[in-house]
């Protein structure tokens, strides 16, 4: 007896427990396995806020996309303060902002996933317990027992509240502020719940603007309760209003209070809200597969959610709701207050009221998607789990019975959910034929699946130089190779690898119906990743060769390249080209060996593979022709393989393939060779390159090489025209056209500018063939009241001119370096002469000479300036000291300056150049007035060094420093 009060007490706690334990344990584990679509975009907006908050920006907190996710943003915003706080305190004081920029970083990175997510998963947890608490309360512990059980194994519920998105919040809240809401109109005590109720509706509004529609649906539910339960209608009606408004005040208060965007600007926040709930009222960006169909910017019509509920529903809840509907059909042959009190009383009625407007809401806009059915679920696991229990009370089961079948119908949500952990997307319902009929009926695919795909990439032989193309690139978690996207520009020619996912094979959309088709029908897959029965995704090898720009490689309305594989068989050479369809009209393809307009091979037929003969005439579909190659009528040399398409007029148009990467090697005895693009570019470089010009090595956007150059004339003036000769080479196309900058930097300060588009206004940057060498000569004007002697920098940078934007530049190692490509001098028109009383001849390490110096005595201030001759081209960058000497031997005053003023360093300096260091020291005035001692020497400013000097006879000096007594009648 004493054991049973004890279970009584804690029969609730004991019972929260479990539904924690039930809800955590396929939430909270395995989070860190796959990344699905949209969760980039939240973690980012959470540090956005996050760091506005930090800096007290208020206006800065309106983050997103109008979504708006704000809730959802508050929960990783607290979860990253707790994290600063943490680090604070290890390290002894506030992380400040650099710490702050390192802990969002560590935590952008892939094997901290889980961090990002855990967050928004333990606040859906808790929902699904606070959901349990209040059924509790309403309905009583056996139904809030079951229905924890179908609602926290629910798989589509399930899938979207383990990661960082809003639906599975949007559904936790919104159903506990219906349930409060039933609450408020059942209990005496009225407005604590209404206030819960108003506060859960307004976080739900703050995570998607989706839950707007609580307000009609709840505004219909309240008023059928008060003209229920009122005699009259007045009453009714003003208790109603009451109702409505004070629930509605505590949504926006919430709303507005945990938004400070909202109350410092809320003409743009509510602007941004208001076009993005227009755009997905409307049928903006809609593409969706839907009954075997792509449905593009359409309503796929009021069949779409019906059929995503039977897909996603799991057994029990399916059997439940259709064992519901039998007692109340049962029901209704009786009494109607029979087959009313199942649903009239507790307030289920309510629950059913709130799905079936849901439901109804949602089926009125365009914009539908599965998971926006997430909502209504937990209602209608509550609904199936009420049928249930009602049947077993009609069959007057014992309590034993009743609690065995609970656990029957735990073991099978169990069994329905378990196998499919953690790809709950993955789930559908197997009475409706599971994964693969679904895959037939409704997109599928939200990055899911993609995890196992880098983990095979991963596994291959050298994968950090592996280049994959994929439509999903961004989700392929662990992948250390290079990453590009699978799409319409047509970069993926050049992957060695081609991962199509599974909505691509459903919705036939990117890269384009065609190129599906052609590695569906044509190209096997060497791996396909299946999950619970699906094939996510098919890894196929790039069967491109060599890639050509398919933005670039085509001719408009007739075809386009996506590159051609080479295939050398004993005494001859195939060139399978791989192509896309642009006419309904069959053209006649060839291909030819040329150089220029007088030397090249005749045009040689390609045809269509057998089995592409009727891709060839159907527009968008992807062809192999093979053509067949010969060299013997040529003379030796480097070619360019060019690709041809008959006209109408019998003339052939070319597909401006680009020499470089299409160059054929023809040997004397008429073998041919392809040449690599590297070798290729390297060889026509060479060609078009003077040997007087200056190599570089600087690469732009990966796009195009800066050769070399040449400046003119050789020895420059102040107002002089310096003519800058730039050899250029596309190793890409570039898709964007880009203008040519040049700037001449004295130091720090711009002293010359001019740019503008290349000077041959017919060669764009855009008509720049890879291979081809650009040669561009531009004249830069420097100011008359240039210093001189002086060393200027010269940058050459590339920009766009729409939004100023320099090109990034790198090296051929790949790393970043800046834009500078050389320092040039400016020369005086005469130079400086010694013609003093103080000739020296002191020389310092066989580079500079000391040709003498000039004193003056201010006050207490001793000028001198020593005037140095080069000897010898200096190596590097020195620094003139002079140090004063008391005629005690003290050191009483120094100067360090560099010969030229700082703008005309040594490493400059050419044999014969003569140049001044300026130095000026302030010494107590008894010091000057008596015999002094003054040393004079140059350092290495990078380790302070000096450098040797000898005298006149070529004798070493004592401490590397040449000595002057000064006399004080001088």
């Amino acid at each position: 007896m004493l054991k049973r009060n004890v279970l009584q007490k804690y029969q609730l706690y004991i019972e929260t427990l479990f539904v924690f334990i039930l809800a955590a344990a396929v939430r909270l584990t395995s989070l860190n396995v796959f990344r699905v679509v949209d969760e980039p975009d939240r973690w980012d907006w959470a540090v956005d806020f996050y760091r506005a908050l930090l800096a007290g920006n208020l206006p800065g907190t309106l983050v997103g996309d109008g979504y708006p996710g704000i809730f959802p943003v508050w929960l990783e915003t607290i979860w990253l303060f707790l994290a600063s706080l943490y680090r604070s305190v290890l390290q002894g004081s506030w992380i400040g902002d650099a710490g702050v920029y390192l802990l969002v970083h560590e935590w952008d990175r892939t094997d901290t996933l889980w961090l990002q997510r855990f967050p928004v998963v333990l606040a859906n947890t808790l929902l699904v317990v606070g959901i349990f608490l209040y059924l509790r309360k309403l309905f009583g512990q056996r139904l809030a027992l079951l229905a924890a059980v179908l609602i926290s194994l629910d798989p589509f519920y399930l899938s979207d509240s383990r990661v960082n998105r809003a639906e599975g919040l949007l559904t936790g809240l919104m159903m506990l502020s219906l349930l409060a809401l039933i609450a408020a109109h059942r209990e005496q005590r009225y407005w604590p719940h209404l206030l819960i109720s108003g506060i859960f509706g307004g976080l739900a509004w703050l995570t998607k603007s989706q839950a707007l529609v609580l307000l009609p649906m709840f505004g219909v539910i309240s008023l059928v309760w008060h003209l229920h339960l009122e005699t009259r209608w007045w009453p009714a009606l003003r208790h109603f209003v009451l109702t409505i408004a004070s629930w509605l005040a505590t949504v926006v208060a919430t709303f507005i209070l945990l938004w400070p965007a909202t109350w410092t600007i809320p003409g743009p926040t509510f602007n941004l809200m208001t076009n993005y709930l227009i755009g997905k009222v409307g049928e903006e960006g809609v593409k969706i597969f839907f009954l075997g169909q792509t449905v593009l910017d359409e309503d796929p019509g009021l069949l779409f959610y019906p059929v995503i509920f039977i897909l996603r529903t799991t057994p029990l809840m399916l059997i439940g709701l259709l064992l519901g509907v039998w007692l109340l059909v049962r029901r209704h042959w009786a009494a109607p207050a029979r087959w009313r009190e199942w649903l009239d009383e507790p307030g289920l009625w309510a629950v059913l009221a709130y799905a079936v407007l849901y439901i109804g809401g949602m089926s009125l806009g365009s914009h539908k998607q599965d998971r926006f059915l997430m909502a209504a679920f937990p209602a209608l696991n509550v609904l199936a789990a009420a049928a249930y229990l009602n049947t077993a009370q009609q069959l007057a089961w014992p309590r034993r019975r009743i609690w065995l079948a609970g656990g029957v119908l735990l073991a099978i949500q169990l069994a329905t959910a378990l196998p499919f952990h953690p790809y709950y997307f993955s789930y559908f319902n197997p009475l409706a034929g599971g994964g693969s009929v679904a895959t037939r009926l409704t997109r599928i695919g939200w990055g899911e699946g993609m995890d196992q795909v880098a983990d095979y990439l991963q596994s291959q032989d050298n994968p950090e130089s592996m280049v994959v193309a994929s439509r999903f690139f961004q989700y392929l978690m662990g992948f250390k190779g290079t990453r590009i996207n699978l799409d319409a520009a047509g970069d993926w020619t050049r992957a060695d690898k081609i991962v199509f996912y599974v909505q691509q094979s459903q919705r036939k959309l990117d890269p384009s119906p065609g190129v599906i088709h052609y590695f569906e029908q044509h190209i096997p897959p060497e791996k396909v990743i299946t999950i619970d029965g699906i094939d996510y995704a098919q890894i196929y090898p790039n069967p491109i060769q060599f890639s050509a720009d398919p933005q670039v490689a085509k001719i408009d309305g007739q075809m386009r390249l996506f590159g051609y594989r080479w295939e050398k068989a004993e005494n001859a050479v195939t060139v399978r080209l791989i192509w896309e369809n642009l006419s309904e009209t069959e053209r006649p393809l060839a291909v030819r060996l040329w150089t220029n307009q007088s030397q090249h091979s005749d045009w040689l037929a390609c045809t269509p593979r057998s089995s592409f003969e009727p891709a060839a005439r159907i527009p968008g579909e992807v062809v192999e022709s093979d053509c067949y190659l010969s060299g013997a009528s040529l003379p030796p040399g480097l070619y360019d393989l060019q690709i041809g398409v008959q006209q109408s007029d019998a003339t052939w148009q070319t597909v401006d393939f680009a020499a470089g990467w299409s160059a054929v090697e023809v040997a004397a005895s008429g073998a041919l060779e392809r040449v690599e693009p590297e070798v290729a570019f390297a060889r026509l470089a060479a060609e078009a390159v003077p040997a007087s010009a200056t190599p570089l090595e600087h690469t732009y956007y990966d796009h195009v090489r800066l050769l070399a150059y040449e400046l003119a004339p050789a020895h420059i003036h102040p107002g002089d025209t310096l003519t800058v000769t730039l050899y250029w080479q596309a190793i890409r196309a570039l898709d964007r056209d880009a203008y040519i900058s040049l700037q001449a930097f004295l130091g720090e300060e711009q002293v010359a500018l001019v740019n503008g588009p290349p000077v041959d206004p017919n060669r764009a940057t855009t008509s720049w063939r890879p291979g081809e060498v650009i040669r561009e000569s531009w004249p830069l004007e420097l100011p008359a009241s240039l210093p001189a002697p002086a060393q200027v920098r010269l940058d050459v940078g590339l920009f766009l001119p729409d939004t100023l934007t320099p090109l990034p530049v790198r090296n051929l190692a790949g790393e970043a370096i800046p834009g500078a490509i050389t320092t040039f001098r400016v020369e005086p028109e005469q130079w400086p002469v010694y013609a003093g009383s103080h000739k020296m001849d002191a020389t310092f390490n066989d580079q500079l000479r000391l040709l003498g110096y000039d004193a003056k005595i201010e006050a207490n201030r001793l000028e001198v300036t020593l005037y140095w001759q080069a000897i010898a081209a200096p190596d590097q960058p020195y620094t003139a000291f002079l140090h004063l000497l008391s005629p005690a031997g003290e050191l009483v005053a120094q100067s360090d300056v560099p010969p030229g003023q700082g703008i005309f360093p040594t490493s400059a300096w050419q044999p014969g150049d003569v140049v001044l260091s300026q130095h000026q020291l302030d010494a107590p005035a008894d010091t000057i007035a008596n015999d002094y001692t003054i040393l004079i020497g140059l350092y290495r400013p990078i380790d302070g060094v000096r450098l040797p000097v000898t005298d006149a006879k070529g004798m070493p000096q004592p401490n590397d420093a040449i000595e002057i007594k000064m006399m004080n009648d001088e």
